[in-house]
């Protein structure tokens, strides 16, 4: 009785596929270099901790992190703790300047 799929007869150790050539036959030393880290990642951590002084860094800071992240996740490169450190901090930045900002504005000061 037939399952539908059934193993060939003629897989076995011999007739698996080769491992990647480039990890097995690499010498010591010889590694591919890893993913560098994102310069929007970057931006939006600089941005960032310049957003704890200043109002308008910290919205730039949120928009960098966010085009970061979206980055990242497409092609693959390294930052995502940066990116993500860099989206937080411009956020509490955000939001304690908004609520300065915001008592400043009903107290008529």
């Amino acid at each position: 009785m037939a399952t539908g799929r059934e193993q060939s007869p003629f897989v076995n150790s011999y007739t698996l596929p080769m491992p990647d050539p480039a990890r097995t036959f690499a010498g010591p030393g010889y590694s591919a270099s890893p993913p560098g880290t994102s310069g929007l990642a970057i931006a939006a951590l600089l941005l960032g901790c310049l957003g704890v002084l200043f109002y308008a860094p910290a919205v730039a800071g949120i928009i960098c992190g966010m085009l970061a992240l979206r980055s990242i996740r497409r092609t693959n490169v390294g930052g995502i703790g940066v990116a993500t450190a860099g989206l937080v901090i411009s956020s509490v930045a955000t939001a304690g300047w908004s609520l300065i900002l915001a008592a400043i504005w009903l107290t008529g000061a």
